[in-house]
C-alpha cells in the first residue's frame, strides 16, 4: 500500500501582544462583557419599544355648544399613537393632524352634528362619531331612564320647537314608535329655519325606527 499521510489538527491560540499589561487583557474581556449587555438591552428594548399597540380613542360623551362662539374639543387615546382627521361634521369645524384637536367657530342656526373623527398609525386606524350640539336648546335622552322617556311619543310631550331627541342604539317597534303615525300622536314638533328640531341617533345607522 501507499504512503498514507496522517493529518492532524493543530490548535492555534489567540493570544494578546506580549506588550499589552495583564491588566488590559482582563478590561478587555470585561468590554466585551459590556458591549454584549448594553447590544442586548437595546435589542430588548426594541423588541419592546417597538411592539404595536391597537389604536383606541375615547369615547367623546354628547356636546353642547353656543351659537357663534369658539369651539375647542380636545380627543384623546387610551392607546396608540396616530395621525387624525375628520370624516364628518360642518365645515367650520377643522381637526389638527397631529393633536387631533377639534377647532373653530360655531354657526348662528341651531342644530345637532355627527362629529367622526380618524386616528391611524402603524397601519391601524379607528373612527370614533359622537354628537354636538349647536346652541342653547333642550337635548332629551330616550332611554328610560332616571325620568327620561322610553319611547318617541313621550318625548314629544317633553319637547319644545327646536329641541334635540337622542335615540340610542337599538331596534324600536310599536306605534309610540311610529314619526307620523296613524293616531298622530307622534308627529314631529316645527322647529324654524335657524332652530331645528331635531331627532339623532346616538350613533349613525344604529337606531332603527317602524315606518
Amino acid at each position: 500500500m501507499g504512503n498514507r499521510r496522517k493529518f492532524v489538527r493543530k490548535k492555534t491560540n489567540t493570544v494578546l501582544p506580549k506588550d499589552v499589561p495583564q491588566v488590559t487583557k482582563v478590561m478587555m474581556s470585561k468590554y466585551k462583557k459590556i458591549i454584549f449587555c448594553i447590544s442586548l438591552a437595546f435589542s430588548l428594548h426594541g423588541i419592546i419599544g417597538g411592539a404595536a399597540y391597537a389604536i383606541e380613542i375615547v369615547q367623546i360623551t354628547p356636546q353642547q355648544v353656543p351659537t357663534n362662539s369658539a369651539v375647542n374639543i380636545a380627543p384623546s387615546l387610551a392607546s396608540g399613537q396616530a395621525r387624525w382627521s375628520k370624516l364628518l361634521g360642518p365645515d367650520w369645524l377643522s381637526v389638527d393632524s397631529l393633536t387631533g384637536a377639534l377647532t373653530g367657530t360655531s354657526d348662528s342656526i341651531k342644530e345637532a352634528h355627527y362629529i367622526q373623527i380618524k386616528a391611524s398609525g402603524d397601519g391601524q386606524s379607528e373612527t370614533m362619531t359622537f354628537i354636538l350640539v349647536v346652541g342653547d336648546q333642550n337635548i332629551i335622552r330616550m332611554n328610560g331612564v332616571s325620568g327620561n322617556p322610553s319611547d318617541i311619543k313621550s318625548a314629544y310631550s317633553l319637547m319644545n320647537a327646536g329641541d334635540v331627541l337622542l335615540i340610542p342604539d337599538g331596534v324600536y317597534s310599536g306605534i309610540n314608535n311610529t314619526i307620523n303615525g296613524s293616531t298622530g300622536d307622534c308627529i314631529v314638533k316645527n322647529g324654524a329655519p335657524d332652530n331645528y328640531t331635531t331627532l339623532i341617533a346616538e350613533n349613525p345607522n344604529a337606531a332603527n325606527l317602524p315606518r
